[in-house]
């Protein structure tokens, strides 16, 4: 394909004259706050002969008149009801929403999406078996439209992404000579070989060669019942499985999800028990928003922007029951009413603790004398004080509906809101 030899589309008279109203109400703008580039983008999207490109453009524009408050004249019959041809269509294709609010040079790779799904009905992956009932059903029950996710939200999960290639990519294509430059001798780093087979491991067993092996982002599979258990993990050596998780510090200082991490390794474990057959499993957490010198005024904040943590790992024999455990959660509840399936609980909504606020001064409630993490202590600082103050508890805000698949579906989400404990702002 040969790019810019079709002819571009030619506007509709409404459509040029909406454009030239933007541009007008933009140059009354003040320099900083003005629209011009996006202006021009959007035109360019409106002109293009592909009809994706050309229904993005049709979105920029309508979002565009909605925060310049053009009249509701304006954009009802010039946008929202164009003739025929203007007609605004969705690709039943596109995932993301809010795509226009993000430059076209990264939006491309915030929508790179490399996972190996697998669209079988009864193959399912250890880490949909770790999410609750509720967000593993609920999104086969979306409308088409209605699972979209702002693009601009898919940041953390791409640059995780791109942690964990480049470190694939280091011990696929660089692990001799960055070992070398570690001052590893030749023999430990001639010993090293990356995802070897069966068949290898044997012929150099056979000659009394020393091998570690070291396996990379391999994809486990294992018959159960109808089921197929999946499972791709991202680090195995010396048959020990290592995690890489690019995170907040928050998610370590508190340990939110230490039974996960170790249910992880635990499945990952159980699909090949040979591969894996160390007792623990090591998380290298890689920390997104260590700031320096924190540790110094902090003690559970880690001394550096990585961190090793190892967990047991679960037998063989308990990893199976909870398996087919969840499994039958799921077969049981598919087709259930939405308002059956069970809820959420805390650990999976990410709640945060309660804090007691005690007020010295009840007529004085804007701002907290102190805050306590434990009711026992905001008591004892109450009686301390004469007893004359008030004592209020603020109970944990949730966090995990925000980043759920299942949110425009799930009444338990509507329920939290409602009750303040869902921040929605």
């Amino acid at each position: 394909m040969t790019w810019g030899q079709a002819k571009p589309r030619a506007l509709s008279p409404a459509l040029t004259e909406t454009l030239e109203g933007l541009q007008k109400a933009s140059n009354a703008l003040p320099w900083g706050e003005r629209h011009d580039a996006e202006i021009q983008m959007i035109r360019g999207l409106l002109s293009s002969n592909e009809a994706n490109t050309h229904s993005l453009g049709q979105s920029a524009l309508t979002r565009l008149l909605d925060r310049l408050a053009l009249p509701e004249t304006t954009k009802e019959e010039e946008v929202r009801s164009p003739p025929p041809p203007e007609q605004p269509t969705r690709n039943p294709m596109q995932r993301y929403s809010n795509v226009s609010e993000v430059p076209l040079a990264l939006a491309v790779f915030l929508a790179s999406d490399n996972y190996d799904y697998n669209d079988d009905p009864h193959t399912i992956s250890a880490t949909t078996l770790l999410k609750p009932l509720r967000q593993v059903i609920l999104p086969s029950r979306l409308a088409p439209g209605d699972g979209l996710v702002n693009l601009a939200d898919m940041m953390n999960n791409r640059m995780g992404s791109a942690i964990h290639d480049g470190i694939e990519r280091a011990w696929l294509n660089n692990h001799e000579a960055a070992m070398t430059s570690l001052g590893f001798p030749k023999r430990v780093v001639d010993s090293i070989k990356i995802n070897p087979s069966p068949a290898v491991l044997a012929a150099r067993e056979a000659e009394g060669m020393n091998t570690i092996p070291i396996y990379l982002e391999q994809r486990l599979s294992r018959k159960l019942g109808k089921w197929t258990i999946t499972g791709k993990f991202d680090f195995v050596g010396e048959g020990r499985v290592q995690d890489f998780k690019s995170t907040g510090v928050w998610t370590y200082k508190n340990q939110v999800n230490n039974s996960k991490y170790t249910w992880q390794g635990s499945i990952y474990r159980w699909l090949d028990p040979k591969m894996i057959h160390q007792d623990e499993m090591d998380i290298h957490y890689i920390f997104t928003d260590w700031k320096a010198g924190m540790q110094r005024s902090d003690p559970a904040y880690p001394p550096r922007r990585f961190h090793k943590q190892s967990f047991p790992l679960l037998s063989l024999g308990e990893t199976q029951q909870f398996i087919e455990r969840k499994l039958g959660l799921i077969e049981q509840y598919w087709d259930a009413p939405e308002e059956e399936i069970p809820e959420c609980d805390a650990e999976d909504l990410w709640r945060s603790e309660p804090v007691f606020k005690y007020y010295k001064n009840p007529q004085k409630m804007l701002r907290a004398t102190k805050n306590f993490e434990d009711k026992q202590d905001a008591m004892l600082r109450y009686v301390e004080d004469g007893s004359v103050g008030i004592v209020k508890e603020v109970p944990g805000q949730v966090t995990a509906c925000k980043y759920c698949p299942a949110f425009a579906v799930c009444t338990q989400k509507d329920a939290l809101i409602s009750s303040g404990d869902l921040l929605m702002n």
